[in-house]
């Protein structure tokens, strides 16, 4: 009977721990979820601040041509986010994420199937522009 008893806590320790396993993993695709909606939100608000904080583009050396590279994207009439969709999300490392999302201008441009690559730095998630993935 001890020993049914000893096997029972085992197994059930052995589920919560699983539970637990996958449930810190969900919560990391989450975060990263979140980190793709603000940024989305912050380009449809013309938000350049949030943007710079949500990105990293290797196409340019510093902040500061980030910066005019967003300010020249957002400043062209009708390229303001107007709708945008994540269709699917893929972990693809160790809090490393691809997600693909459409999105809809102002001007009606749609651009489909865009894949974004989003990873943990210095403990926040940023979408990773300037890479093919």
């Amino acid at each position: 009977m001890k020993n049914k008893i000893i096997i029972g806590v085992l197994i059930a320790l052995g589920l919560v721990i699983s539970f637990k396993i996958v449930d810190a993993g969900g919560n990391e695709e989450s975060k990263a979820k979140q980190s793709v909606i603000d940024y989305f939100e912050a380009a449809k608000n013309s938000d350049i601040q949030k943007m710079l904080q949500l990105s990293n583009d290797s196409r340019v050396e510093s902040d500061e041509e980030h910066r005019t590279f967003l300010e020249e994207i957002l400043s062209e009439e009708g390229n303001l986010i107007e709708d945008y969709k994540i269709y699917n999300v893929e972990a693809i490392g160790d809090n490393v994420f691809k997600f693909r999302v459409s999105f809809k201008e102002r001007n009606n441009n749609e651009h489909e199937g865009l894949n974004l690559l989003v990873l943990k730095n210095d403990g926040k998630y940023i979408i990773q522009s300037g890479v093919d993935i």
